[in-house]
């Protein structure tokens, strides 16, 4: 899916304050800065499996890690949760084979 407008522009003000959202030397598609802009455009969630780095870790200019996907989303102030607390606010059920 092509990023619109709205999207490209949340892009670009994503990579400008966390370029090491991605690794720039992959040939790889990275797909984090985009599921983020979409998430800003749409005042959405995002779900991932990525805890939170350590503020102080963010601030240190030595950080071997790359950026977290929940870093950057509390700074846009957008929601993040995992898989399970994602199933666990939905209004889910699991049906037994068999039973009506």
């Amino acid at each position: 899916m092509e990023a619109d407008e709205d999207v490209q522009t949340n892009l670009v003000e994503i990579l400008d304050l966390f370029p090491d959202l991605i690794d720039r030397n992959s040939d790889q598609e990275q797909a984090d800065p985009y599921l983020i802009g979409l998430a800003m455009k749409l005042k959405a969630t995002v779900i991932t499996e990525e805890e939170i780095m350590d503020p102080a870790a963010v601030q240190d200019p030595n950080r071997k890690k790359k950026m977290k996907i929940p870093n950057v989303c509390r700074h846009f102030g957008l929601a993040t949760m995992n898989l399970v607390q994602f199933v666990n606010s939905s209004e889910w059920r699991t049906k037994q084979i068999g039973k009506n």
